[in-house]
């Protein structure tokens, strides 16, 4: 159902399904796990929190990603190239800084977040 309704969203927007998809199925997916672990850390329950969000990325990073590259043609130019470039920059700067450091740093994490608006830029300008 929701396929569905990205592919008639792009129609209306004028976009490509891929290039939403790329916008929104992120948000749409990992956004209840990150208000559970939010719910969590508010109740003093931090490793909770902080294994539902390692538990829900890994399953994104992990089982999806070896399905589409079994059952599918990967054709990575242009935009799909630009995604996963910048994906790759966000893991290598924060497991650089985790390295170096041995903590997490917010703003570190805030920078993969200005990679992802790098990407919506791109998309739109």
């Amino acid at each position: 159902m929701f396929v569905g309704y990205v592919g008639d969203l792009s129609t209306v927007l004028g976009i490509t399904p891929l290039v939403l998809s790329m916008i929104i199925t992120p948000i749409a997916t990992e956004l209840p796990e990150k208000l559970n672990s939010v719910i969590w850390t508010g109740r003093k329950k931090d490793t909770l929190a902080l294994g539902n969000i390692t538990g829900a990325m890994i399953f994104q990073s992990c089982f999806p990603v070896v399905f589409g590259m079994l059952f599918t043609p990967w054709h990575l130019t242009g935009i799909t190239l630009l995604s996963a470039v910048l994906a790759l920059t966000s893991a290598i700067l924060n497991f650089t800084w985790m390295k170096i450091r041995k903590t997490i740093n917010p703003f570190i994490l805030m920078l993969s977040g200005l990679l992802y608006l790098i990407f919506i830029f791109y998309i739109f300008g």
